[in-house]
């Protein structure tokens, strides 16, 4: 249990510090009103038309189970 508790602490610094870096490096875009669902609504539509692209009977049956719209 030892050996497992010293991993996870482990893991938590690697984290902490790959988000100090990734911070470092990019800058966070927060986007409001209508462009916030513009947004949204592209990326949502352009990740769900390459599952229908697969499976034109399923997909569009995942995407009404899956899809928070």
């Amino acid at each position: 249990m030892q050996m497992e508790k010293k991993s996870v602490d482990v893991d938590k610094k690697a984290v902490v510090n790959a988000m100090k870096k990734q911070a470092d490096q990019y800058k966070i875009v927060t986007f409001e009103g209508a462009d916030r669902k513009k947004w949204l609504d592209t990326a949502r539509d352009a990740g769900w038309k390459g599952v229908a692209e697969t499976s034109p009977v399923t997909g569009p049956k995942l995407r009404a189970l899956f899809a928070k719209e």
